[in-house]
């Protein structure tokens, strides 16, 4: 039951999917919108997910489950960088515009290569931010784990 008191012009209720808020990740950290992310309270993290928790819970103290989705993030980005240091993904380029113009790099590795650079520091934190601010693709498995990879070790 919601009690709201005012003109309906002026009552604003917001609710957001998991994959809303990973789409607006960077607004919401940036807003510190502390009301919306309590509503992941409401919502299950799958072990099978990525999912960045680890500004979420640093905004909304308040979140339940916070080590366990911390665990779980991090035992996927740990798997997926040891999943991709066999598949040819290891390269020595400090930017990320290299990765892509690299044609000794197949298009379906970029996206790996990437992360691979990332979780080994070749990358700088800013440059991946402008890189997933500027993803067209927001749905797609590879934004949510490099998203989950910045948000760890930005707030992790």
């Amino acid at each position: 039951m919601v009690l709201a008191v005012g003109s309906h012009k002026r009552v604003k209720y917001e609710f957001q999917t998991k994959p809303e808020m990973m789409q607006d990740y960077f607004k919401i950290v940036e807003e510190a919108n502390k009301q919306l992310i309590i509503l992941l309270n409401k919502q299950k993290i799958q072990s099978s997910q990525f999912f960045p928790i680890f500004a979420f819970s640093e905004i909304c103290p308040e979140l339940e489950n916070v080590e366990i989705y911390k665990e779980q993030q991090r035992r996927k980005l740990a798997d997926h960088f040891e999943r991709t240091s066999n598949n040819n993904c290891r390269n020595a380029h400090p930017a990320i515009s290299q990765i892509m113009s690299d044609q000794t790099i197949p298009l379906s590795k970029k996206d790996d290569c990437i992360f691979h650079s990332y979780y080994e520091n070749q990358l700088v934190s800013e440059e991946v931010k402008i890189f997933l601010i500027n993803c067209e693709d927001k749905n797609s498995t590879s934004y949510r784990r490099l998203l989950c990879l910045y948000d760890y070790k930005t707030f992790g």
